[in-house]
């Protein structure tokens, strides 16, 4: 059964964990000068306080760090328009009530201070939260409680939409629930108990333009979804086979919420796959289990290996891509974070020290260390705008 740890400080893999988003492209962003900073309008009525912000000078890329506080941070996730949300504490209890907070690095500093908004308060929703994803005006995250849902809201309006309710009432698979936004559409894995066949998970569509909830596919009782990331009306998502505990399977899908097809693109090794359309990525393992990282186009078919595995620590781990490239982490020791533009796939780090990373347009998110610190203490969140140098 999933449940929500109550803490705030996490090592680094099992912040990955609750990763989830999609993401979406920016074309050229890295060829050209400095992007035109898209600015952010926010709902007023949103509780704030204030986080540190710290510009990295000898990053390769535009980098600031927001070091740990006592609100924390977990499940970070960027948005193209380079937005931060994460899980937080929004009170000094033992154990603290969890919300959502954002963060916009794109706004002007004040002493070297961020404005860090609670924009989905427990107390609001009478339950903790976690696992927040945006698209522009719209974010989406669950909500624990009897009965786990996904409740999305607009940040500039504060207006509430409950996307679903899981019918099992929990998520019992080891990896959690997914959700995955590209605006106007949220895609869900629900889950329902049968007597007869056992756990099944479904792939369910709700469209925040008319409301409206429709089920996309539901596969074998036997097999789980581990991943979704959605660009559009394009849906990837990793299916495992669990029939044969010691001998696990999982295959990347692409579903088009159009047409209603469903195709595989990958062999019985993949995991993890995003899309920012035409670019898939995927890790060429199973969910529970370090590779190497795949790179598939979907307008000709074609993709290759671009990271090899070469045994451990050469194994890699949570890939995500844009328009503008591939990142993902190296497993092992300080989890390096590395980043392969498209189309060179030149080999960059960004940072020697990680555990996690997402990329959503030209914007990057990491949690990791910095450089210069001897004893690792809680992870900080650092955010990079890859088009800038």
């Amino acid at each position: 059964m999933f449940t929500l740890k109550h803490k705030f400080t996490f090592s680094l893999p099992f912040l990955a964990c609750l990763s989830f988003l999609g993401c979406l492209a920016c074309m050229s962003c890295r060829s050209k000068p400095a992007a035109k900073i898209q600015q952010m309008t926010y709902f007023q009525g949103f509780a704030h306080s204030q986080r540190t912000a710290v510009q990295i000078k000898d990053a390769p890329y535009k980098t600031l760090m927001f070091p740990p506080s006592e609100h924390g941070f977990y499940g970070p996730s960027v948005s193209k328009q380079g937005y931060l949300l994460f899980t937080c504490a929004v009170d000094k209890n033992d154990p603290p009530k969890m919300g959502i907070c954002l963060l916009d690095p794109k706004e002007p500093l004040l002493n070297n201070q961020a404005l860090e908004r609670i924009v989905a308060h427990p107390t609001e929703e009478q339950a903790d939260l976690f696992g927040a994803q945006g698209d522009g005006e719209w974010i989406v995250y669950g909500k624990e409680g009897p009965s786990l849902q996904i409740v999305a809201k607009n940040i500039q309006t504060g207006r509430r939409l409950l996307v679903g309710q899981i019918e099992s009432g929990q998520v019992h698979h080891q990896v959690g629930p997914f959700f995955t936004i590209s605006a106007p559409f949220i895609v869900w894995v629900d889950e329902k108990e049968d007597a007869a066949s056992g756990r099944q998970n479904t792939l369910k569509a709700f469209d925040l333009v008319s409301g409206t909830t429709r089920t996309l596919l539901t596969i074998a009782p036997s097999h789980e979804i581990d991943r979704v990331s959605l660009d559009g009306t394009k849906l990837v998502y990793s299916e495992a086979d669990l029939t044969h505990p010691d001998a696990i399977t999982s295959s990347v899908y692409l579903y088009d919420l159009v047409s209603g097809q469903t195709k595989k693109l990958s062999s019985s090794k993949a995991s993890q796959p995003r899309i920012s359309f035409p670019s898939v990525v995927w890790k060429t393992e199973t969910h529970f289990s370090s590779g190497g990282i795949f790179l598939y186009n979907l307008n000709d078919g074609k993709g290759q290996e671009i990271r090899r595995e070469d045994g451990f620590p050469k194994t890699y781990d949570w890939p995500s891509v844009s328009a503008l490239g591939v990142t993902y982490i190296q497993n092992g020791g300080a989890a390096p974070v590395w980043f392969q533009p498209i189309p060179s796939l030149k080999v960059e780090q960004i940072s020697s020290q990680g555990g996690f990373t997402e990329l959503a347009g030209h914007y990057m998110v990491w949690a990791g260390h910095p450089s210069t610190e001897k004893t690792p203490g809680p992870a900080s969140l650092f955010w990079a705008d890859l088009s800038q140098k």
